[in-house]
């Protein structure tokens, strides 16, 4: 019998296609997976170099406030601190005397200010013949001790309303620098050294207005500022005045003209506010409320 001779099997390659959603997804997790690690180290030196770049000006600013402030510290001088020397020296005990951080003529205003219980000492800041502004050491009700109290020191001053003879009173219409326009005013000037107030009210009327009076009444003393000093002014009531054979001239330096008022021309303007000078409206006030206690005796 015919026995037929085997055909070899030769296998045939088999060809895998793989899908093409499969191929997609390695095509992203591999080739793509790479991108993306490359894009973290990118991002991650870039934060850094910002972050050394954010230090490196932050100190570069701290070492230029510090080199400011040494600079500040060595040009200007160091406001004084409670309690230190510099702002206990010179125990207040009266006197214009002391050295001053900036001295234009010794202060001649008188007796410096000193709170038994309270003012520890003052420091001077500036002084002028007729002001004097200093530090002061206030010890506080609370115990707490204030080493820059501001303190002003002016000197002495009297107020003076002027009644003649006839009955009128003399007033002025003037302009200052501290007002913006005009004002009604008194007859005003400092207590020279070595006068009294009614000294230097007699004074100031004669030297003002060329007039002699017959009294002066006494309306008070009364401070200008009750928590920065700027001295003190005593009110006069100058009654039965007229003119001198002759007397000093003024030596105000700004423009004013006299004024004669009777009493009620005088109540009105009080009212109105035309004393606009709160020293002049408290004497006049003073002066009216004496006349209406006298009439009315």
């Amino acid at each position: 019998p015919h026995t037929p001779h085997p055909t070899p099997h030769t296998p045939q390659p088999t060809t895998h296609t793989p899908h093409p959603t499969y191929y997609h997804t390695l095509r992203h997790s591999h080739g793509h997976g790479h991108g993306h690690s490359r894009s973290h180290r990118m991002a991650g030196a870039a934060a850094s170099n910002s972050a050394m770049g954010m230090v490196a000006r932050g100190c570069a600013a701290l070492l230029l406030m510090l080199l400011v402030g040494h600079l500040a510290m060595l040009l200007l001088p160091p406001l004084p601190a409670a309690g230190t020397p510099e702002v206990l020296r010179g125990r207040a005990s009266g006197g214009g005397g002391g050295g001053c951080d900036r001295d234009l003529g010794e202060y001649t205003g008188g007796a410096l200010w000193d709170k038994p219980g309270e003012t520890e000492g003052r420091h001077c800041l500036l002084q002028t013949p007729r002001v004097r502004v200093d530090y002061h050491a206030r010890r506080l009700p609370d115990g707490e001790l204030v080493g820059d109290w501001l303190w002003l020191e002016y000197g002495d001053r009297v107020n003076v309303l002027v009644q003649q003879a006839d009955g009128d009173f003399v007033v002025f219409e003037q302009t200052k620098y501290a007002l913006p326009g005009e004002s009604l005013a008194v007859v005003g000037g400092f207590i020279e050294p070595g006068e009294t107030p009614l000294d230097a009210a007699h004074r100031e009327v004669l030297e003002e207005l060329t007039l002699v009076c017959d009294a002066f009444e006494e309306l008070g003393r009364y401070r200008t500022d009750v928590n920065r000093g700027l001295g003190w002014v005593n009110g006069f009531l100058a009654t039965g005045c007229r003119h001198a054979a002759e007397g000093a001239p003024s030596d105000d330096q700004e423009s004013q003209r006299l004024v004669r008022l009777d009493l009620p021309g005088l109540r009105e303007a009080a009212l109105a506010g035309r004393f606009v000078e709160v020293q002049w409206s408290n004497t006049v006030s003073l002066a009216l409320l004496r006349l209406l206690r006298r009439d009315q005796r």
